[in-house]
C-alpha cells in the first residue's frame, strides 16, 4: 500500500520491551499504520522499539511537537504501563483505543490520593459508591467487586474524540452505563 502524506499520526502507547500485551499489539499496528501515513510514537521509554521508520519520542516532551492539532491515537489499558497515556489524553485529546472496559486499577495507580477515586466511585453509583468507598477508606477493604462495579471510564469518554472498543459487547456496555449521548459517534471495531 502506498504511503499517504499528511500530518504525522501521533501515537501515545507503550512499546516493547515493555512486558505488556498492548505494547506488542501497538508495535504490530504501527507497522500497518505507517503504510497509510507518517507516524510518530510518544512513549515513556525513549529506548522502546518501534517499527522501522517510526520515531520514538519522550512523551513528556510531546508539548514541543503537538501545537498544530495533529491526529492522535491513545492506546489505553488498565495497568501501570498506561499511566502516561491517561495523562497524555488529559493534555492532548484524540482517539482512544480502549483495551479494557474497567480502568479502576489504572486510576488507582495514577491518583496519589484516595478521595478522587472515592468521588469517582460515588459518581457512578451514589449508594454503592458510598458503601464500597467507606469500606475501602475506613477498613482498607476492597474486593474484586470494586473493579467490576466502578469502571472509571467516564473521564476517558469525556476527553476522547472517539473510542475504539474490541467488541459489540464493549460498545453495548459503555452505551448502557454512560448513555447513547456519551457514546454518540463512537464505533466498535472488529
Amino acid at each position: 500500500m502506498s504511503r499517504r502524506m499528511g500530518l504525522d499520526l501521533s501515537n501515545f502507547t507503550p512499546l516493547p520491551p515493555a512486558r505488556n500485551g498492548i505494547a506488542d499489539y501497538a508495535y504490530i499496528l504501527l507497522g500497518e499504520l505507517a503504510n497509510l501515513r507518517p507516524c510518530v510514537v510518544y512513549c515513556d521509554d525513549v529506548l522502546a522499539t518501534a517499527p522501522a521508520g517510526i520515531e520514538v519520542r519522550d512523551e513528556a516532551q510531546a508539548f514541543r511537537y503537538l501545537d498544530h492539532d495533529p491526529p492522535i491515537l491513545h492506546q489505553l489499558g488498565n495497568n501501570g504501563g498506561h499511566v502516561f497515556v491517561l495523562e497524555a489524553l488529559r493534555r492532548h485529546r484524540g482517539l482512544v483505543s480502549l483495551h479494557d472496559l474497567s480502568l479502576l486499577y489504572l486510576y488507582e495507580l495514577s491518583t496519589p490520593r484516595l478521595e478522587p477515586l472515592l468521588a469517582g466511585m460515588q459518581s457512578q453509583d451514589s449508594a454503592l459508591g458510598t458503601v464500597f468507598g467507606r469500606q475501602w477508606k475506613d477498613h482498607r477493604l476492597k474486593t474484586a467487586s470494586n473493579y467490576v462495579l466502578f469502571d472509571m471510564v467516564g473521564e476517558v469518554l469525556s476527553l476522547a474524540d472517539g473510542v475504539i472498543v474490541h467488541s459489540q459487547f464493549g460498545l453495548n456496555k459503555l452505551r448502557a452505563i454512560y448513555g447513547a449521548k456519551a457514546m454518540s459517534g463512537f464505533r466498535q471495531m472488529s
